[in-house]
């Protein structure tokens, strides 16, 4: 069973062997039959990779970005009880050009949940000042809620 599959330099790379790239299974062969490498997590330096960025919930997103002092408790109180945008948030929207604002607002004011890979979501961290890996950080804590 191939759980793991990397591609580098002309070479595919599984959990359970060494694939040159040019290499086709006769008919009657399986996958794993030949010389057989250790599984991948056994090798040297092997990281686990990250779990995926799940969507998370208006109540996660805001309580995760009062959590890291993005905006205040108050703020983030007053965007899930009345769609509210807190003040940091609304001031980085207003740099935006005029047909992505309508969009933007309506987004951080009704959304019901939010994506990591949306546009706009990678727009606010950039009006926050955030780069994507610590993006990536605060959607992870904000799983957790």
């Amino acid at each position: 069973m191939l759980r793991y599959v990397w591609r580098v330099q002309g070479a595919i790379f599984s959990s359970l062997r060494f694939v040159p790239d040019d290499y086709v299974l006769a008919p009657d062969e399986r996958e794993g039959r030949g010389s057989v490498l250790p599984p991948i997590e056994s090798l040297p330096g092997w990281v686990q990779p990250l779990p995926p960025l799940t969507p998370i919930s208006r109540r996660q997103f805001f309580q995760a970005a009062a959590g890291r002092g993005m905006i205040t408790q108050t703020e983030a109180l007053d965007a899930i009880r009345h769609g509210t945008v807190p003040a940091q948030m609304q001031q980085g929207i207003d740099t935006l050009p005029s047909g992505e604002k309508f969009a933007a607002e309506m987004l951080l004011s009704g959304a019901n949940e939010f994506e990591r890979d949306h546009p706009l979501v990678g727009k606010f961290g950039e009006i926050m000042g955030l780069p994507s890996n610590m993006l990536d950080e605060i959607w992870r804590y904000a799983i957790t809620l």
